[in-house]
């Protein structure tokens, strides 16, 4: 197996951390990370934090799930505040009627995952 240049992508995941990975040659920031820049193919790169604040761009419900997984669920994909988009589910138990495209959502990291989370007047963004 050979070994993944951005392996400690799951490392951070699991100390509760959302991170991207920025080039250090011509600063484009890809998340989720990338080993090499897709804009100027460098493969120097350092970790950069993100906050995890996203608009929801898509939604779906599954119904059938892979091993592993029971249905149904929710996920979504977001185009995260800071640059970058990327897809998650949503809790247990969020109905498709719970979500609109545009919402505004947190991406939480817990226990190596992430999820999203809609924002409310309680937890806004």
């Amino acid at each position: 197996m050979i070994p993944s240049r951005v392996a400690g992508f799951e490392e951070l995941l699991r100390e509760g951390r959302l991170c991207a990975s920025r080039c250090r040659g011509c600063g484009y920031t890809s998340m989720p990370p990338r080993a090499d820049c897709p804009a100027c193919l460098s493969a120097e790169w350092k970790w950069v934090e993100r906050g995890g604040a996203a608009t929801l761009y898509s939604f779906t419900t599954i119904h059938s799930a892979p091993v592993g997984f029971s249905a149904p669920y929710v996920i979504g994909v977001v185009d995260l505040d800071e640059g970058g988009r990327l897809m998650a589910p949503f809790p247990r138990g969020t109905a498709d009627s719970d979500v609109r495209v545009g919402m505004r959502v947190q991406v939480v990291v817990s226990e190596g995952r992430y999820e999203l989370r809609a924002a409310s007047s309680d937890h806004p963004i």
